[in-house]
């Protein structure tokens, strides 16, 4: 199995990133923003916004996502979470991905937890602005906890059998 890692963003491809007005502006050319519920600890509703579309509009895709290390231009998916108040702090609970994920945040502040199996311990990776991404394989019990009052985070999504294809 596969281990989690971080990995710093080049300068090159931090040079290259939209501002995230600009960012935004992009998503609403790219199928808009749909509604994401969660729940907190006390099972209180949470909301994000969430788009899942930008793949399937291959010309708007961003050069600096293209500049990333792991990007692969087939079998991905771009997603894009959005929060902008405090509430949605806790609302990406633990849980278990059906794909590999390499996240990072265009804006705000994340920490991502995970039980690492290889050790048997809990460990934790901080995520600032375009400073690094997280790669979290597959099978992995995590939770993200967002840490800023805004944030905007991408994910590089791929299926758990992109490598054999």
């Amino acid at each position: 199995m596969q281990r989690v890692t971080e990995h710093v963003i080049p300068q090159k491809v931090r040079d290259l990133a939209p501002s995230v007005d600009d960012f935004w502006s992009l998503v609403a050319e790219c199928g808009g923003w749909d509604m994401w519920k969660s729940s907190d600890y006390d099972g209180n509703d949470m909301f994000m916004h969430r788009n899942c579309e930008m793949h399937d509009h291959p010309d708007k895709i961003p050069e600096f996502l293209k500049g990333l290390e792991q990007w692969e231009d087939s079998d991905i998916m771009i997603s894009v979470f959005v929060s902008h108040n405090p509430a949605t702090k806790h609302a990406l609970q633990w849980h278990v991905d059906e794909y590999e994920v390499f996240a990072f945040n265009l804006e705000g502040e994340t920490r991502w937890d995970w039980f690492d199996l290889h050790t048997g311990t809990f460990k934790s990776i901080y995520l600032g602005e375009m400073d690094k991404l997280i790669h979290m394989p597959f099978g992995y019990s995590h939770r993200v906890e967002i840490l800023s009052e805004g944030r905007t985070s991408i994910s590089l999504v791929k299926p758990m059998d992109f490598r054999n294809k």
